[in-house]
């Protein structure tokens, strides 16, 4: 099995899918591909016809239940050890946001991650 992820949110339309592919064939997700809205999931099994199923949401869904986690996370309900949430890339994304919002596009040529 191999796979692939792209987040292309510098180039315009923003583009973000992720492909698995295997043996007996391939499973890709395209963010926001649906044309109802929403993402697609695409699934194709070798020598069977493409299966597209939209998955209808809206960009608040998005982040609702990241955000159902933080607070469990801040309820004690969960652990911030167990959490796939990790704070320093978090800071991570901040300080690269940051530099780009003070140096403009040349910061881009320069950022080391």
């Amino acid at each position: 099995m191999i796979g692939r992820v792209v987040q292309d949110v510098i180039t315009y339309p923003p583009r973000k899918w992720a492909r698995i592919q295997g043996s007996k064939g391939s499973i890709e997700w395209m963010c926001n591909g649906a044309v109802q809205g929403g993402d697609l999931v695409g699934v194709r099994v070798k020598n069977l016809s493409l299966l597209e199923v939209p998955f209808l949401k809206t960009r608040q869904d998005d982040f609702y239940q990241e955000m159902l986690h933080i607070e469990d996370i801040l309820d004690g309900k969960t652990s911030a050890e167990d959490s796939p949430i990790s704070f320093e890339s978090g800071v991570l994304v901040m300080k690269m946001l940051a530099t780009v919002g003070m140096y403009g596009d040349t910061a881009m040529r320069s950022i080391t991650f």
